[in-house]
């Protein structure tokens, strides 16, 4: 597992981060080693109007460092690709309390349907970005319409309403609660569970956006983000590569995925949710049809080292025995004895 991890590029300084370093944004950064890359950062419209009423196709057009900073605002938060398109998620460090009316545009602007809050506990207090009842951020006014709480995770559904506009949307936010002090969550199960709940509730389609967020935007939103492409990649296609799906997110948000630890992690939800059945890997209670291959890249590596070693031994052998075969006196052939069979050619 370590060689494996080992072999995932970093992709370190591979794209540009100049606008969230420079010196207007970088104070709305919490920590200064997660800055999403210039490509495929959020970008907050300030013609408002323009934002909502075009085509979200046309809106999502790739930042550039030439790009014309008084048309946008800046905030940390990164488009994600899911497996079902692209751009499908977007992961956010949690806002701070001079950002939130930017993350709730953010919201409003890319409709966003479903939030999801892993915040560290020692940062909750200052990242409740909503009210018992209501709260107006901007021109944003977000009201919690009800909360249902389990032991795993706290349910809200959001209105937010445009104090300019008529228009109003929904929002689910899912606060995730066993994930206290610790890199990993208490047990692949607990999120595992969650995500089914956000995908039941309609989260995760096709035509709706996934807002992810914590500490810094990377180190929990990678795994959920990872973890969130695995088992939708695993229900429809029975394969799952995890150092690919980890490697294309390292291009896409600086320190996804950074340790061991969370490695080691996505393979046990994987094998939690499609546990090995007399060899092979099923779904919990699933039949035959439902079974699943987990592709190792490092296996893969062994696999092809032993093949062509095996390729070799043969090739050795072969040539081998050939060479026996040629020493082999014909029948009916006797050789002199203590004869130079170096200097005196053998009939044929």
């Amino acid at each position: 597992m370590e060689e494996e991890f080992d072999r995932v590029p970093t992709f370190h300084k591979w794209r540009t981060v100049n606008v969230g370093i420079s010196e207007e944004n970088k104070g709305k950064n919490r920590p200064s080693s997660v800055i999403p890359y210039d490509y495929n950062r959020v970008l907050l419209k300030l013609n408002e109007g323009r934002s909502h009423d075009s085509d979200p196709e046309d809106e999502e057009e790739e930042s550039s460092d030439e790009e014309d900073e008084d048309s946008c605002r800046y905030i940390n938060a990164s488009h994600i690709n899911g497996y079902w398109g692209p751009r499908a998620l977007i992961a956010a460090q949690t806002p701070l309390p001079d950002t939130m009316a930017d993350f709730w545009l953010m919201v409003y602007q890319k409709k966003v349907s479903t939030l999801v809050m892993l915040s560290e506990e020692n940062k909750e207090s200052e990242a409740v970005y909503w009210d018992k009842d209501k709260r107006t951020f901007g021109d944003l006014e977000v009201e919690v319409v009800s909360t249902d709480a389990t032991p795993t995770f706290i349910r809200r559904n959001l209105m937010i309403r445009h104090v300019k506009k008529t228009e109003s949307r929904s929002v689910n936010q899912f606060q995730f609660l066993k994930w206290v002090n610790r890199e990993l969550p208490e047990t692949p199960q607990c999120l595992a569970d969650m995500m089914k709940e956000i995908k039941k509730g309609g989260g995760g389609s096709k035509s709706q956006t996934t807002v992810v967020h914590c500490n810094d935007g990377s180190s929990r939103s990678g795994v959920f983000c990872a973890l969130w492409n695995l088992l939708d990649c695993a229900h429809t296609e029975k394969v799952m590569d995890v150092f690919q799906v980890v490697k294309t997110l390292r291009k896409e948000r600086q320190n996804m995925i950074s340790s061991l630890a969370q490695y080691q992690f996505l393979y046990d939800t994987v094998q939690m949710v499609f546990p090995v059945q007399n060899g092979e890997v099923k779904a919990v209670q699933a039949s035959a049809a439902d079974s699943i291959q987990i592709i190792s890249e490092t296996a893969a590596a062994e696999q092809a080292d032993s093949a062509a070693s095996s390729q070799q031994q043969e090739a050795a052998e072969s040539t081998h025995l050939v060479a026996e075969e040629d020493k082999e006196e014909e029948p009916g052939k006797e050789s002199p004895l203590m004869e130079d069979t170096s200097t005196v050619p053998l009939d044929v």
